[in-house]
């Protein structure tokens, strides 16, 4: 079974599922969840920067299996910001992601610009106190106009689809 090409749902929940040695990134893959980017089209090209309160929004797991010291060093810095909603749970559509790491490989990067679709932080400067608002504060309406647009030109590539669409995630997986 090492040699098998593990199709996984989740990186994080290895120590829960699968036996030391078994998985790596250099031969699995990790499928995408069932995302919920068909909102996207609506709210994205709706043009309501005006009316948009969150500056911040966090929905998943607050706690991980890995320990991910970064989120909760955020999580604890963010809280009760004005302009911050942190929930547990999962996020609906339209958001502009926000990567905060230094080595993340995103799934088709090799296909997908995620530079037009997603912001990307380093993990150092994240962390330090009131830089990653200060960041976001400074993020034009015209860079989050362009963004929503390609958001909803690259939901096509994260939706499973019945019959599997050409460069949709059933093909590009």
């Amino acid at each position: 079974m090492k040699k098998a090409i593990w199709l996984l749902p989740d990186m994080d929940s290895i120590g829960n599922w699968y036996k030391p040695g078994e998985i790596w990134l250099e031969k699995d893959l990790i499928l995408p969840y069932v995302s919920n980017v068909e909102i996207c089209y609506a709210k994205c090209l709706s043009g309501s920067e005006s009316s948009i309160t969150t500056l911040l929004f966090f929905c998943g797991r607050l706690k991980r299996n890995a320990g991910e010291k970064i989120r909760a060093k955020l999580m604890a810095e963010l809280d009760g910001d004005n302009g911050v909603v942190i929930e547990e749970g999962t996020a609906g559509g339209g958001c502009i992601t926000i990567v905060i790491s230094d080595e993340l490989e995103l799934l088709f990067e090799g296909i997908l610009d995620y530079r037009k679709i997603v912001m990307f932080v380093s993990s150092s400067g994240a962390i330090q106190l009131g830089w990653l608002m200060a960041f976001l504060k400074n993020i034009g309406l015209k860079k989050i106009r362009e963004m929503r647009v390609n958001l909803a030109k690259y939901a096509k590539h994260f939706l499973y689809s019945s019959p599997a669409q050409p460069l949709g995630l059933e093909d590009l997986t």
